[in-house]
């Protein structure tokens, strides 16, 4: 199940998306965990942070560079923090 919320009031829309799953995961579902639990992943919709692709070697088969930059704009920062707050108080 999933949902939308604001991470402040003054946002004109929902900014955050929520997951949640009755299961016990790791990289990002990559690894099943033994046992019980649940996981809540938390999704920034609006990032102001940017990021880069680019060219690692002139090999067209080589992977290509790619630098996210997650968080490196303190409203994400902020954003994520308000976001991970609202999720303690539903979990």
């Amino acid at each position: 199940s999933g949902g939308f919320v604001k991470s402040e009031r003054s946002c004109e829309r929902p900014n955050v998306q929520f997951h949640f799953l009755p299961t016990y995961l790791k990289d990002h579902g990559r690894k099943v965990m033994a046992g019980y639990g649940y996981t809540l992943h938390i999704c920034d919709l609006m990032p102001r942070s940017r990021g880069f692709i680019g060219l690692k070697s002139p090999d067209p088969l080589a992977d290509p560079l790619i630098q996210p930059n997650y968080l490196s704009n303190p409203e994400d920062i902020k954003t994520m923090i308000s976001a991970v707050k609202f999720g303690r108080r539903i979990l």
